[in-house]
């Protein structure tokens, strides 16, 4: 827990530091990529707060996770495809719980559409991946769902962030007690 916090505070040292600079998303992006494999990473913290330092170019920041995703997406496609190639040689048999089965006949019911519209959610599909892979969907298909998913998702979570500060300050009360907020530097949580 110490050592996460540890690099926690680093990236926000970072982010302090470089969060203006253009070159920012692609460097932030490129270290979403591993969201796919390490679920410690920060993708959606630094959609986030590149909003926020960054709103002028939120289109930027949406094309640059959501090709990320994708990247991901092919790699894990990419691994899970060798990893089961291995298992294939093997004499066993995999057990299917039933939330598997689920997702798996979800897949197969509705394929690309299913697998477009859960990539929606904030977490990488890591799992739909490697079942949509295991159904024998089209790899390319499932990249392109993924990068689907996730233009709409980081589109409607930066407009979110870059939209909802001025439609709060104008609601009557929430606003007054936003704008006092902001005003009085005093009442903010720092880090």
């Amino acid at each position: 827990m110490r050592k996460q916090r540890h690099q926690g505070s680093r990236l926000l040292a970072w982010l302090e530091q470089h969060g203006r600079h253009p070159a920012a998303i692609p460097a932030l992006a490129a270290l979403s990529v591993g969201d796919y494999f390490f679920p410690a990473l920060p993708g959606q913290s630094s959609v986030i707060v590149l909003s926020l330092l960054q709103a002028r170019r939120q289109t930027a920041i949406v094309l640059a996770f959501a090709i990320a995703a994708a990247i991901g997406a092919i790699l894990l496609i990419a691994l899970s495809s060798g990893v089961l190639a291995m298992l294939a040689q093997l004499p066993l048999s995999l057990p299917a719980t039933p939330l598997w089965l689920t997702g798996q006949q979800l897949l197969q019911t509705h394929g690309i559409l299913a697998l477009a519209v859960l990539s929606i959610w904030p977490a990488p599909p890591r799992s739909l991946i490697v079942l949509g892979v295991m159904s024998g969907l089209n790899e390319a298909a499932i990249v392109l769902a993924v990068l689907i998913g996730k233009l709409i998702w980081f589109s409607a979570l930066t407009t979110l962030i870059i939209k909802a500060p001025a439609r709060l300050l104008r609601l009557p009360f929430v606003g007054k007690k936003l704008a006092r907020w902001i005003a009085n530097p005093d009442t903010r949580i720092e880090q």
